[in-house]
């Protein structure tokens, strides 16, 4: 059984979570709360723990108690998996990132990068939404960051970050260069479609395209268009799945990781208003 830290804008993923996993619990530590959940709902990590004894804990969304909750986690033995980082000690027991390794998405484009059609990359576009709040502004970057470095195949040598936002919505725009010389463009929005299927690679001999409007059926009524992607599009069942029964086990997280900075120098660029160089 596992608990899910997941905010209430995430109803749909809650529901293809649920299909898929024996969830005993569900964290909400926001004010909003869900339709309907597939577990019992607490606003506590206290009083979670004291009603279930998850085996494993995921956190889907980043908020300002996260790194006390993963702490507790840690000190009861429960085993954490988190889709972003945490300015916390390494712990065999934790786990963060890598969603993109279960991506659809992802899986297609890095095959087709590595066809000899496609040459060597140049140039990578990638959109997604996440920019509803600060700390989940920069979970998104992170991911992002390290799907870039996977699609690229080669070390990055250089980051420039611009960031604006508008009360809690927050605007990102990252500019990668490579030691192969290929460049990229990194966004997060403040919303966007979930999973983005926005992603473009351009190669020396090739082009490889994903468009989200083309490739979502759609659904047309008197109140509009409803775009509903299909359930396999999403990572994070895969992701949870391989983390929970590991062929290898994952790796222990770094201290003082470069996505540390990142956060730093979000807040740089959010403080000087213009483009900052992220160390």
């Amino acid at each position: 059984m596992i608990a899910l830290v997941a905010h209430p804008s995430q109803q749909q993923l809650l529901s293809v979570l649920g299909r898929s996993l024996k969830i005993s619990a569900i964290l909400n530590p926001w004010r909003a709360s869900f339709r309907s959940a597939p577990a019992p709902v607490f606003s506590q990590l206290g009083a979670l723990l004291a009603a279930s004894t998850p085996e494993a804990c995921c956190f889907l969304w980043p908020y300002r108690g996260l790194e006390n909750d993963l702490s507790t986690c840690l000190k009861h033995q429960i085993r954490v998996l988190s889709a972003g980082p945490a300015d916390l000690p390494a712990s065999p027991l934790w786990s963060w990132g890598g969603q993109h390794l279960h991506s659809p998405l992802f899986q297609t484009a890095s095959e087709q990068r590595r066809s000899p059609a496609f040459g060597a990359p140049v140039y990578l576009r990638r959109l997604v939404g996440g920019g509803s709040d600060l700390l989940n502004a920069w979970w998104a970057a992170c991911q992002l960051l390290a799907e870039a470095r996977d699609l690229i195949d080669a070390e990055v040598v250089e980051v420039q970050l611009a960031a604006c936002r508008e009360g809690r919505q927050h605007h990102l725009a990252l500019t990668l260069a490579f030691a192969n010389r290929a460049t990229a463009h990194l966004i997060v929005a403040p919303h966007y479609f979930s999973p983005s299927l926005d992603l473009t690679l351009l190669g020396s001999g090739g082009l490889v395209f994903a468009d989200h409007i083309a490739n979502t059926p759609m659904l047309v009524h008197r109140g509009g268009i409803q775009i509903s992607p299909p359930a396999f599009l999403h990572p994070e069942p895969a992701w949870i799945h391989a983390f929970l029964d590991p062929v290898t086990p994952p790796a222990v997280p770094r201290v003082n990781t470069p996505e540390l900075k990142l956060l730093r120098a979000l807040h740089r660029a959010l403080r000087l208003g213009q483009l900052v160089r992220v160390a």
